[in-house]
């Protein structure tokens, strides 16, 4: 059960605290539209690809691989005459345009006081499509961004507690930043399938506490 305290200027996500989905390359909002916008990666630290569909985690105080899609099996295709597809043992798959059967691993990105947004679709190596929540007041900025699972990770309870002397910016899905006055309680009820949308907490003044998956 984490509780997080945010203080002054702090963030909180609700994240698995141990692990995490770092995705190093620093992204650029590149087109926008009503309620969508297009994200591209400079492609200068690693695969948009394999991080986001296929699961690369790794242990963020380590850096030592949990899951690394180098170990997944996969299908080699073989499109001559008499050729067949080849399931291939202990690596990926020689073309990434036939992944194996995992679930794409992050279907959430959050870059830090500006956005939290879900992942609608991932276009090339280097190219995401998410749903619009502040990403456009990104626009023309680079920015690292890091990814939330709720395949791996769901989230089914949370609150934020503000004292007299605290309060902040929620930051949720698919929404601009809400503002949290002072002495308020904020419980998040799950949705019919027993699930919380992951969100993102700014503290502006004081402690305020966060927790979540109790």
């Amino acid at each position: 059960m984490p509780v997080l305290s945010v203080p002054t200027g702090g963030i909180g996500v609700t994240i698995d605290p141990i692990l995490g989905v770092p995705i190093a390359d620093t992204f650029s909002v590149t087109e926008y539209g009503t309620g969508w916008a297009k994200l591209v990666a400079d492609g200068s630290n690693g695969d948009l690809l394999k991080r986001l569909l296929q699961g690369n985690i790794v242990v963020d105080s380590t850096g030592v691989a949990v899951q690394d899609p180098s170990a997944f099996g996969g299908l080699t295709p073989d499109n001559t005459a008499n050729g067949y597809t080849t399931p291939t043992y202990g690596q990926y798959a020689v073309s990434t345009n036939m992944p194996n059967s995992n679930a794409p691993l992050v279907n959430y990105i959050v870059c830090s006081g500006v956005f939290i947004a879900e992942v609608l679709q991932v276009i090339d190596d280097n190219t995401m499509i998410v749903k619009d929540s502040g990403v456009v007041a990104a626009f023309g900025i680079s920015s690292t961004i890091f990814g939330l699972s709720t395949n791996s990770y769901p989230l089914t309870s949370a609150q934020i507690i503000t004292t007299a002397t605290s309060d902040g910016f929620l930051f949720l899905p698919g929404q601009a930043a809400i503002t949290i006055t002072t002495n308020q309680t904020i419980t998040f009820s799950p949705n019919n399938y027993g699930a919380i949308e992951p969100f993102m907490f700014q503290g502006t003044n004081g402690n305020t506490t966060m927790i979540y998956n109790e």
